[in-house]
């Protein structure tokens, strides 16, 4: 019993002091290995050229390549050739003796197997012993949730290769040996003997140490009868997968392995197939990734986004770009820019051409080469700027105007958002941006947003040939998405100031222009103001587009203003009906009740008849004649017509109802005093209203008068009046 007492003491023990261990030294926490790839250990003897296969095994994610480097004793072992199996595509360079660096890579991954062969030879001197040859990744890529996504090396498990040389004696006489004879040897010839298919022809011809071809097939084909035989009888060879497409290529690797199964050669066929004689050349221009030579990418590259910015350093003088087309095949990629770069704005165009030759995309990257440390926002202005937001201090002038690129902090705009009356105006090199709390409705999901005011565009020189005949200016704001909120956007063009203008948004998908505010008076300096949420190129024009669809933020602007109208004809109502009401109460007290000579002043009550017979008593201005004919307009095409602003619904400022109802004749009397049986009595005048008339019996009636003047004018009168009656 004492016995077994000591047993369950000891274990107790030692599980504490396990306990303790774990508790003073932590365990590491490895990455999630994503990537799971293994290599096998070759027995080689000197002289002997060997391969090395390299295979995945599931992680539960689909391999889709990695990069990297293959390091080996150059003393020992020699880099004969590298290529991909099972659909990779592969790029292999040996850099310096003992590195060979390596990329391979697969659009649709595989969830196991071969991806990649490496071939070694041994050197003669090294006869006995062991090597390595390690796979050192930096980086890969795995299918997940749909799409490819990057790893880093963490997550990426590569054994390493051990080559190991055994050494060869010569056969002597020996006596029998009463031991067991040693196990036959087995081939490590892994070539074929013969490679044909059956659908073309194979260039060059087939040769067992050649394991590169091309060949060519008819458009319908749509499989290939592959005729391989192995040089040894007990080797074998797999076919990998394929897919033939009417005007592509595909890479078809026959994989021969030896009878020891491990030394193996890859033959890679590519095989085209042509193109039929419905052949319908793709249109396909977009690219499947973009790279630089310099800084980052912002945004993360999509191909649906043609607009970018990098920021490279002061001491950067020139960058590349690496294009990717989705068809490299048949596309063509041209880079344009980027050789000598320029303290600030730098801009580099890639344009991809499809298939058809018809088809591009123009992607456009603002290269920003920095300038001295003060020449962007420094970060303590920044904080600044969002302690003044927080502390609720409206409006709050942000000052962008020595910086290359206007990229406004998210951070800044998440404090505004839901802040009614808060307004952040933002000071630009070309133009300014005022943004409001309230609008702030939409997700802030970006690190900065880039306000960016351009007077120049890709696009512009075409734009502005469409509207030879009229004004036009062409702006672009940089920010390739939309923004959060709308904001109002204030750019210097070239318009005079008093020009009315139209501004329209180009919509490169459909090559068309949406409306997006019409009826705006250019301001003092040429500027121009609207409203907008999202970024792209600008036409302001004198001219109409009659068949012009409306744009989002028109049909926003639109509902806003409907709202303001409303509330403003309620204010109006209020008014009209307290001067109705005004104006009726002094009409019934002139009909009741006679006022007293010292009221209306001296002699007052003595005026005659006014009958409207004054000189300059006309609607048609001072002179009575119509208005000057405008000057004729150049002539227009039927698809674009002048602004004038005639009978067009100004979307700032709301139109007046025009006017309603009947109206009396400027002789009719509306209400007249005269009692034939108080003869005593003088006539108290006629009072009527006279519509567009610019004149009573003080003069001209102009908000302009002064008080005094308007006395001068009833002194004039009755002193006329006088004359008359004498």
């Amino acid at each position: 019993m004492t016995k077994k007492n000591n047993v369950l003491k000891k274990t107790a023990a030692v599980l504490i002091a396990v306990f303790a261990l774990l508790s003073i030294f932590p365990i590491n926490v490895y990455a999630a290995t994503k990537i799971d790839s293994h290599v096998m250990d070759p027995t080689v003897t000197a002289g002997q050229s060997f391969q090395i296969t390299y295979w995945v095994n599931s992680t539960g994610y689909d391999f889709c390549g990695l990069d990297g480097k293959v390091v080996y004793d150059p003393s020992k072992l020699s880099f004969r050739s590298a290529s991909a199996v099972n659909g990779f595509s592969m790029e292999s360079k040996e850099t310096t003796k003992g590195t060979v660096n390596i990329s391979v890579s697969k659009a649709a991954g595989i969830s196991n197997g071969n991806y990649m062969v490496l071939t070694f030879s041994v050197s003669s001197s090294f006869t006995s012993g062991s090597t390595s040859i390690s796979l050192n990744p930096t980086s890969g890529t795995v299918m997940e949730g749909g799409s490819v996504k990057d790893i880093s090396a963490s997550e990426i498990r590569s054994g390493s290769s051990t080559v190991t040389v055994k050494t060869t004696t010569p056969s002597t006489p020996s006596t029998p040996s009463t031991t067991e004879p040693e196990p036959e040897k087995k081939s490590t010839d892994s070539t074929l003997k013969s490679l044909s298919i059956t659908e073309g022809q194979l260039s060059p011809a087939f040769s067992p140490s050649i394991t590169d071809y091309s060949a060519s097939v008819p458009f319908d084909t749509a499989s290939l009868t592959i005729n391989a035989k192995t040089n040894h009888a007990k080797a074998k060879y797999s076919v990998s997968e394929y897919a033939l497409t009417e005007g592509r290529s595909s890479d078809v690797v026959i994989t021969v392995t030896a009878e020891d199964g491990i030394a193996m050669t890859a033959y890679t066929v590519k095989v085209t197939v042509e193109k039929g004689p419905n052949y319908i050349p793709s249109t396909n221009a977009c690219l499947s990734d973009l790279s630089c030579s310099q800084g980052t990418l912002y945004p993360v590259f999509d191909k649906n986004n043609f607009r970018y910015t990098v920021k490279v350093p002061s001491d950067c003088e020139s960058i590349t770009f690496t294009a990717f087309p989705e068809e490299p095949e048949v596309a063509v990629c041209t880079v344009s820019g980027g050789d000598v770069l320029v303290i600030g704005d730098n801009l580099v165009t890639v344009t991809c051409t499809a298939e058809d030759e018809t088809t591009a995309n123009i992607y456009e990257i603002n290269v920003i080469r920095e300038g001295s440390p003060d020449y962007f926002a420094s970060n303590s202005y920044i904080n600044e700027i969002s302690r003044r937001i927080r502390a609720n201090e409206s409006p709050v002038v942000m000052d962008m105007r020595n910086t290359p690129a206007a990229l406004v902090p998210g951070d800044i705009l998440t404090a505004m958002a839901g802040k009614n009356g808060m307004i952040l105006n933002i000071l630009t090199d070309r133009g300014s941006v005022s943004f409001k709390g309230e609008d702030m409705t939409g997700e802030i999901s970006e690190k900065f947003y880039d306000i960016t005011i351009n007077r120049a565009s890709n696009n512009s020189d075409d734009i502005k040939s469409k509207f030879n005949d009229y004004e036009t200016d062409v702006i672009c704001i940089n920010c390739p998405i939309k923004l959060p909120g709308k904001a109002e956007f204030t750019a210097v063009t070239e318009f005079a100031p008093g020009a009315k203008v139209n501004i329209y948004v180009f919509d490169e998908t459909a090559g068309s222009f949406l409306l997006a505010a019409k009826n705006k008076i250019v301001g003092q300096g040429g500027t121009v103001s609207f409203a907008t949420d999202k970024g792209g190129e600008y036409v302001i024009t004198t001219c109409s587009i009659k068949d012009a669809k409306d744009a989002d933020i028109l049909k926003l602007n639109r509902a806003s203003s409907r709202f303001q109208l409303s509330r403003g004809l309620l204010f109006a109502a209020f008014a009209v009906c307290a001067l109705i009401f005004t104006a009726c109460g002094f009409i019934i007290g002139r009909i009741t009740g006679r006022p007293k000579d010292d009221d209306w002043g001296e002699g007052f009550d003595d005026a005659d008849e006014y009958d409207g017979n004054d000189e300059d008593s006309t609607s048609e201005g001072p002179s009575g004649d119509d208005p000057e004919p405008v000057a004729n307009s150049p002539e227009i095409p039927d698809k674009y017509e002048a602004v004038t602003g005639e009978n067009e619904e100004d979307d700032d400022t709301p139109l007046a109802d025009s006017e309603n109802g009947d109206e009396p004749d400027d002789n009719t009397v509306i209400d007249e005093y005269n009692d034939d049986e108080q003869e005593d009595k003088k006539p108290r005048g006629i009072f009527r209203f006279r519509r567009n008339n610019s004149r009573n019996i003080f003069g001209d009636n102009s908000d302009d008068k002064k008080f005094e003047e308007m006395l001068d004018d009833l002194a004039k009168y009755r002193k006329d009046k006088a004359d008359k009656e004498q």
